[in-house]
């Protein structure tokens, strides 16, 4: 399952007061298993659905035992 949630760096953040609840969402999202992906634009760019807030792209890998495949 792919989700997303802002960003927990404070690099990638445009609103800085956002810091705290998104290092809160990260913790609980990681706390269920789901991963950052990393190396992905998904963070750089900001995405028109979220009215060009830059998000993290997540995954939750949910029962399954092999790792997400790069491709």
């Amino acid at each position: 399952m792919f989700l997303d949630a802002g960003p927990d760096d404070p690099v990638k953040l445009d609103d800085p007061s956002s810091l705290p609840l998104n290092r809160q969402r990260m913790v609980f999202y990681e706390r269920y298993g789901a991963r950052p992906i990393e190396g992905t634009l998904y963070d750089v760019i900001g995405n028109p659905a979220n009215d060009v807030v830059r998000v993290t792209l997540l995954f939750d890998p949910l029962y399954r035992h092999t790792p997400l495949r790069r491709a």
